[in-house]
């Protein structure tokens, strides 16, 4: 019996680049959705399998999500308030956070220590095709659509690769929630375009190619110091 929920939360380069993003407590008021859409169906299942907890699978690229799942949680009133029912989450190990969907990216500074680790690359792909796998045993599935990986999660889910044989998947972008409904940077419809999604992501961005910059000239003139000392 499969009573996985299910969130893979994007927070790194894609918020800047082609979506809008949800902070953490947005996601559980997703999780929270899920519940009340479909409680009587979830108890019962519970009670067949004889469980007392839904388990919550949260895979994220992002270290940042994992600190705000800490201080989300930290504050138990706000859990209980926002949260109907009881829960726990299930990690990937495997994560290693590298705040990028493109293991060959430049990563941000933080994390740079990760980028020079030998087989990086391949490390950045057992992350993502563990998490592809750990997904595909959710009963229910939230993602951002404007995500190339949630768009193959959920035609996998749909062709019936899941473990589970109901298949409750929803793109956040149709949301019924206007504050947790996301727009993709290309999104034409008058809430996207109200919400001036396109010209907020293109000035972050723009932030973003200029540090990448210095980032990569900081990286040449290291490279060229090294060089001439040898």
């Amino acid at each position: 019996m499969f009573l996985h929920l299910t969130v893979t939360i994007i927070a790194s380069d894609k918020c800047v680049q082609e979506s809008e993003c949800l902070s953490f407590e947005q996601y559980m008021r997703v999780m929270a959705q899920i519940w009340n859409k479909h409680k009587t169906n979830l108890t019962l299942a519970m009670n067949e399998a004889s469980v007392d907890k839904i388990s919550i699978i949260l895979t994220t690229e992002s270290d940042s999500v994992l600190k705000e799942k800490d201080a989300f949680m930290a504050d138990v009133d706000r859990v209980r308030q926002l949260v109907p029912f009881p829960f726990e989450f299930v990690l990937n190990n495997f994560d290693i956070h590298q705040d990028t969907g493109n293991p060959l990216d430049n990563v941000p500074e933080h994390n740079l220590d990760v980028v020079l680790e030998e087989n990086n690359a391949d490390q950045v792909m057992l992350s993502m095709v563990s998490s592809l796998q750990l997904q595909l045993l959710a009963r229910h599935s939230r993602g951002n659509c404007c995500s190339n990986f949630h768009r193959l999660l959920f035609e996998l889910l749909d062709g019936g690769c899941g473990a589970s044989y109901e298949r409750g998947l929803e793109c956040l972008n149709y949301n019924e929630d206007p504050e947790l409904r996301i727009c993709c940077l290309w999104d034409q419809t008058e809430e996207c375009k109200a919400k001036k999604v396109k010209e907020t992501i293109e000035e972050k961005w723009k932030e973003v190619r200029q540090k990448r910059m210095r980032e990569r000239q900081r990286r040449r003139r290291e490279e060229q110091q090294n060089m001439g000392r040898r």
